[in-house]
């Protein structure tokens, strides 16, 4: 079995939510090295806007013993990733509070990753405010070169209607909720 085939694929993009206590797959990795035991989660960081939403996901490797390690977590990635990898699948094991706990370590280590995807968005709505007022600007000279009056104010009065709504949703888009979501979940062992 491999993450490539389709029943495993649909298992993970139906995106399950895990709750505290729910059983964990048992995985067991033919190229895993002796000793490594413990659980493999992927968690999506990211941020939720008005009308954008940015994901990344992470890796995280949580041993029997409860320290994670980063590069362990991506070496089990890549197995996953690789089509010609052994995979079994062995039963269930209490997930008892495992969950809690990679939570806090996704915390310390997906906080620059959060930070990262932060800066791209603010850096997108930037670019569309810049991009925004130029649009306002050039249409309010065009504007002004109109010869009647009448049809000058009227127009403008518009656009500043315009422009005003526009600010009002530039500035709800500065708010956006953080998300921490765990993807998928399973203990791993070699053998």
């Amino acid at each position: 079995m491999t993450l490539q085939e389709e029943k495993i694929l649909k298992i993970l993009m139906a995106r399950h939510i895990f709750v505290p206590g729910e059983p964990v797959p048992v995985l067991q990795l033919k190229d895993l090295p002796e000793g490594i035991k413990g659980y493999w989660s992927l968690w999506g960081i990211g941020l939720n806007g008005t009308d954008q939403r940015m994901d990344r996901v992470f890796p995280v490797f949580l041993s029997e013993e409860g320290k994670s390690y980063l590069p362990t977590a991506k070496y089990i990635w890549d197995r996953f990733m690789d089509k010609g990898q052994e995979i079994h699948f062995i039963g269930f094991k209490k997930g008892d509070d495992v969950l809690e706990t990679l939570e806090e370590k996704i915390k310390q280590h997906g906080y620059s990753l959060f930070k990262e995807i932060e800066q791209l968005y603010r850096q997108r709505l930037n670019r569309e405010r810049e991009k925004g007022e130029l649009a306002f600007r050039l249409r309010r000279e065009a504007i002004s070169r109109l010869g009647l009056k009448g049809v000058r104010e009227h127009r403008l009065k518009q656009l500043d209607r315009e422009e005003h709504l526009w600010r009002g949703r530039m500035a709800q888009k500065e708010n956006f909720i953080p998300e921490l979501t765990p993807v998928c979940l399973v203990y791993v062992e070699g053998y």
